[in-house]
């Protein structure tokens, strides 16, 4: 349900709201550019199905839930005050659990979708002042909430050191990683960058949600089935043994493979300069799963990346033509031709 009404939150942007089914639970929402987002943090105890998630109050029984791949929440501090300030605080293994922690209709952010918010606001160097709450930040840390985001210092929780850290200072968020030409988890502190730091599979970190949009073509994908893949992966590995746990997929179950896409996904975050694991990556999304905006990504990204292959410039014009882009699929046929790859096996000449 999704309504609209003007709320005053140190912003004159215009609040909508949003009721999630799962604990009756209204959420403020804003839109920023093409973008719609809750303006507060997720606060849920359940997945979509209505699983209970468990409550980690202790060190153990967090880096219990670590241990086993246990999906966990917690407060900050383990004090119920701050809950309805900063929400809760997730491990990865919520956020990755193929039951879904966000609302049906809304998602845990992409990489790219956290940039894009950041480029609608200016770009990565002035958005965080755009992006924080007019209050509540210390050293004189606060933002103008132009954007009316109203991002809070909620910290987070680790297992090294003290086990929470960083409230009133910092405020980090969970990405779900499916985007291969960025990758990490946006931070704030008490400058006016937003700033990228590597995830961290052992935090508790709060979840923004964004919006769903149908803004691409990808018919068959199951993100569940994606998120357990990613959560499948064994940590610790160089590029190569991922790149051929990929192929080892490939070879057994077809371009049709979560896990293969899992492992291409994870050598390129650890060299991602391989012009040819974009286009392997590519031929799983669009050759697998029908996926053809994010199948065009990789091998746009295999071409910036020295993989000028003819057969490359091929596959990318099928996705163009699927995503109804003639000018570009002509253009693409054309430097297929140009570098060596005269067939049209897809008939696209044609169309």
């Amino acid at each position: 349900m999704i309504c609209f009404s003007l709320l005053k939150h140190g912003s004159a942007q215009q609040y909508g709201s949003f009721k999630d089914p799962r604990d009756e639970k209204v959420y403020k929402t804003v839109k920023i550019g093409s973008q719609e987002w809750m303006a507060e943090n997720l606060n849920v105890d359940r997945f979509q199905n209505g699983d209970l998630i468990p409550e980690a109050r202790t060190d153990e029984e967090w880096k219990e839930a670590l241990k086993n791949k246990q999906p966990a929440w917690c407060y900050f501090q383990n004090t119920d005050e701050v809950v309805e300030i900063y929400g809760k605080l997730y491990n990865f293994y919520a956020v990755y659990d193929s039951r879904g922690l966000a609302p049906i209709g809304w998602k845990i952010p992409s990489p790219k979708n956290w940039h894009q918010l950041a480029d609608n606001l200016g770009g990565i160097e002035i958005a965080a002042t755009k992006l924080k709450n007019t209050s509540g930040w210390r050293d004189n840390g606060y933002g103008t909430n132009s954007s009316g985001f109203s991002a809070l210092p909620g910290g987070y929780r680790s297992i090294y050191g003290r086990s929470f850290e960083g409230a009133g200072g910092s405020a980090q968020w969970w990405s779900m990683q499916t985007d291969m030409d960025i990758s990490g988890v946006p931070s704030l502190n008490n400058t006016s960058i937003v700033w990228w730091n590597r995830i961290n599979s052992d935090l508790g970190l709060n979840v923004r949600c964004i919006k769903e949009t149908n803004d691409f073509t990808c018919e068959l994908f199951d993100d569940g089935k994606y998120r357990m893949a990613k959560m499948s992966l064994e940590s610790g590995h160089d590029f190569d043994y991922y790149f051929n746990k990929a192929w080892e997929f490939v070879r057994s179950f077809g371009e049709k493979s979560y896990l293969a896409i899992a492992h291409f996904e994870e050598a390129i975050r650890l060299n991602p300069n391989k012009g040819g694991v974009y286009s392997d990556l590519g031929n799983c999304y669009r050759g697998g799963f029908k996926c053809y905006k994010q199948a065009e990504d990789c091998y746009t990204k295999a071409i910036e990346n020295g993989f000028v292959k003819g057969f490359v410039y091929y596959n990318r014009a099928v996705c163009r033509y699927e995503l109804k882009d003639r000018s570009g699929m002509q253009s693409d046929l054309a430097d297929a031709a140009a570098n060596g790859w005269p067939h049209d096996p897809s008939n696209l000449k044609g169309q």
